[in-house]
């Protein structure tokens, strides 16, 4: 693993309607949208901007919405379908026809999504410490048990006390929520987690026809390595499949291997010609 990390960015950034959108690097090289997990912001992708920026590359990061500076009312589906369209809408808002698209955690279902539905539109496909087609550790409490705490969330009185335990859930786990929790916001958040089908996951991996970067860590206290392995053996269809596995680094490999997906990024944008606009 490269010790040496670029100097993180957090620039203010801008709207597109309602979602707020970070863009860095020229607009006119190859472009990458970065999809972060739950909880999560354009902050954490603060160490990926300025690799990729540096790899050549154009760095577009979303709040996406209930998330960080954009409000779940700018798009409050929970299915990772639609947010993978809703994706794919914002790049072309913004000039990018073609892109790769990395995601990290639950939020690599979303880019598993982007890369299968939208399959003529997507050069590259980057997931980090990613959910995938089996089951990881992280998962602990049943999909229909989520759904239902997001239910509760709603409710008078006993919603503000299930929105607190939310935020302390994402503390214990070291993944703290960038901004205060509010009560359609943790819904939303119960909603997206409570969504994520496994078997629809591995129908999506069969469906993606880009390369793709699969990238473990055995440090990762939420998804094991075994699950990146799968992961990478269903994307059956992708002309080249990389399983990067590190020994440290975490959850969080978009930090502690950024120079290594932004490399293996920078190759694939020289090699596939995957246009700008």
């Amino acid at each position: 693993m490269t010790s040496a990390l670029p100097v993180p960015t957090d620039p203010p950034g801008e709207l597109l309607g309602e979602v707020h959108v970070v863009v860095e690097g020229d607009r006119t090289a190859p472009a990458v949208a970065l999809v972060h997990g739950i909880p999560g912001s354009v902050r954490d992708w603060r160490y990926a901007g300025p690799a990729l920026v540096d790899a050549g590359l154009c760095a577009v990061r979303f709040d996406l919405p209930g998330f960080g500076q954009t409000p779940v009312r700018a798009f409050p589906s929970p299915k990772a379908e639609n947010r993978a369209a809703f994706v794919r809408n914002c790049m072309r808002a913004l000039g990018f026809a073609r892109f790769a698209v990395v995601g990290h955690s639950i939020g690599g279902a979303t880019a598993l999504m982007v890369a299968a539905c939208f399959a003529d539109e997507v050069w590259a496909l980057g997931l980090v410490n990613s959910a995938g087609t089996r089951r990881h550790r992280g998962l602990t409490v049943p999909a229909s048990w989520i759904r239902a705490l997001g239910g509760v969330a709603r409710m008078p009185l006993v919603g503000a006390r299930a929105v607190q335990r939310l935020d302390a859930f994402y503390q214990g786990r070291g993944t703290r929520n960038p901004a205060p929790l509010d009560v359609e916001s943790a819904a939303l958040h119960l909603a997206i987690s409570g969504d994520l089908d496994i078997a629809a996951n591995k129908r999506a991996a069969a469906r993606v026809r880009c390369p793709a970067l699969v990238a473990s860590a055995h440090d990762d206290p939420l998804v094991e390595v075994a699950v990146g392995s799968a992961l990478a053996r269903d994307l059956v269809a992708a002309p080249l499949v990389t399983h990067l596995v590190e020994r440290t680094g975490g959850h969080y490999l978009q930090k502690h291997a950024v120079r290594a997906l932004a490399d293996w990024l920078s190759s694939h944008a020289r090699t596939g010609s995957p246009g700008t606009s």
